[in-house]
């Protein structure tokens, strides 16, 4: 049988297609509530022909907002995430920090995108162009210690042990992939 929805709700989603048809992005995330809100994309294809394949709206400060994404190819005719929020037509009445709070909720550790995302790779990762003209996510040179979470995803690389201990959390492990001092 089919789930039960209303159509309201749904008006704007175009049948055989992923996205927000009226805003035109492939995942559009509004959280202007005082609730936490936390996505997790391992995977999947979010192409948006003519917008952002991105786009969060995280307007309320009360609230933790992360966007994980783990993995997934990612294609906007604008670019990957929507970072424009201060030109929107709700800049003028809300706070100038509500474009932070959603960019600042983007977190990347994996995945292919049509746009550099370096700004939101966790420490030590970088977004690196290749001939195809994507961007993958690459660990930056010079790094010696990775840490890992107790669910086996990487929090970061550096360059220390020190810097590596400082953010290690209990049950997180220290991987050592070069002499240290």
């Amino acid at each position: 049988t089919e789930p039960a929805y209303n159509d309201a709700a749904f008006a704007a989603i175009t049948p055989g297609t992923s996205g927000a048809y009226s805003a035109g992005e492939a995942l559009y995330l509004e959280g202007n509530y005082n609730w936490d809100t936390t996505i997790t994309i391992n995977g999947g294809t979010f192409i948006s022909e003519h917008n952002y394949a991105i786009r969060a709206q995280f307007l309320e400060e009360d609230a933790e907002h992360n966007i994980e994404i783990n993995g997934g190819t990612f294609e906007g005719a604008q670019g990957v995430i929507f970072d424009k929020h201060a030109d929107n037509t709700y800049a003028d009445t809300h706070n100038p920090s509500d474009a932070a709070l959603a960019l600042d909720a983007v977190t990347v550790t994996n995945g292919s995108f049509s746009s550099n995302v370096s700004d939101y790779c966790i420490d030590g990762f970088t977004a690196e162009q290749g001939q195809d003209g994507k961007y993958t996510i690459k660990m930056k040179d010079n790094m010696a210690v990775t840490v890992t979470d107790a669910d086996g995803n990487t929090v970061g690389a550096y360059e220390t042990l020190d810097e590596a201990i400082a953010v290690a959390g209990s049950g997180d492990i220290i991987t050592l992939l070069d002499d240290v001092n």
